[in-house]
């Protein structure tokens, strides 16, 4: 099994004190050093045989900018200006309505596909914004840090690109540092097993992994090579609950859901999904749906079942009570 990490835009404008920074109400009080240390833990333990680490990598004056488009009315800060509902609470809607998907997107809905979020500025290209969390990078393995290719996202003025495969308009414009589109560097490798982290779970992991899945995945399936897509839902964060902010969380049934009817839109079977796709979660420190408090449950409820038991010390090793 050849097995490979996808490590999504985990950049200092994403973190806490970033100008779009994401967070997670379970753990609020975690360090922004805490997901970039987690995923790097993740690698160095996993091994894998390829590291990608993508970036946003946004121009001056980006289209996605809630800045550009709200000059007109001096009001140039997020969320203000997109809570006021001049521009649909942060959307652009039907910005690419009237362009050509170059590639078929058969995962969301026409808003999704057409409409433009809007955001504060955000990984701009030579800011420190834009560059990847040093907690992250420098607590990756030497070994890992040497097969690590970085992939950029977003560098077109005029066009969106939240997946690390594709942009708005499903052109495959992420490329690695040399122009190389990162959906051909998937499709050449030997790759049998990828996982998915970073940030963030709502929008820019969450279309990353629909379009591997869409463009990538089902494609090599139905060509008859299966691959497994494994979305770390604790190692990834979703984008902050701030007022006008265009998206909320996804939750793990809703990431599955996702998968499943997109599945179902290529003509495959339900029984694919176990064969192609898999949300994990649990025991992992930086996403938030397990934390010290709930381990510590789980840990009395053992404690306690095994008190009450007769034959504690076969409990113990077996699970089991006669």
């Amino acid at each position: 099994m050849v097995k490979a990490v996808v490590v999504i835009d985990v950049q200092n404008c994403f973190l806490p004190g970033g100008s779009l920074a994401t967070g997670n109400a379970r753990n609020s009080n975690l360090p922004a050093s805490t997901l970039g240390k987690s995923i790097a833990t993740f690698i160095n333990k996993e091994s894998p045989e390829h590291v990608f680490i993508s970036k946003d990598f946004h121009t001056p004056g980006h289209t996605s900018f809630v800045s550009n488009a709200n000059k007109a009315a001096g009001k140039t800060n997020f969320p203000s200006a997109a809570a006021s509902g001049k521009y649909g609470n942060g959307i652009a809607a039907g910005r690419y309505s009237g362009k050509t998907m170059a590639n078929p997107r058969y995962w969301g809905t026409n808003a999704e596909r057409f409409n433009q979020k809007l955001w504060p500025e955000h990984c701009v290209q030579g800011t420190d914004g834009a560059e990847v969390d040093s907690a992250f990078t420098n607590a990756l393995s030497e070994e890992n840090k040497a097969k690590a290719v970085s992939i950029l996202k977003g560098d077109t003025p005029d066009i969106d690109s939240y997946s690390v495969v594709a942009d708005a308009l499903g052109n495959f414009t992420p490329h690695d540092e040399s122009g190389n589109k990162f959906i051909d560097i998937l499709k050449s490798s030997d790759i049998s097993e990828i996982y998915i982290t970073g940030i963030a779970r709502d929008v820019c992991v969450f279309w990353s992994a629909l379009d591997m899945l869409n463009y990538w995945v089902l494609p090599a399936y139905k060509a008859g090579k299966v691959i497994k897509l494994v979305f770390m839902y604790d190692l990834t964060r979703p984008v902050s609950p701030v007022p006008g902010a265009p998206y909320t969380d996804k939750t793990k049934e809703q990431v599955e859901e996702a998968a499943k009817d997109l599945i179902a839109a290529m003509g495959l079977g339900p029984q694919v999904f176990d064969e192609v796709f898999e949300v994990r979660s649990g025991g992992y420190m930086a996403g938030g749906r397990r934390n010290r408090k709930t381990k510590a449950k789980a840990k009395a409820k053992v404690r306690m079942t095994n008190k009450k038991c007769k034959c504690r010390k076969n409990h113990r090793k077996s699970r089991k009570c006669n």
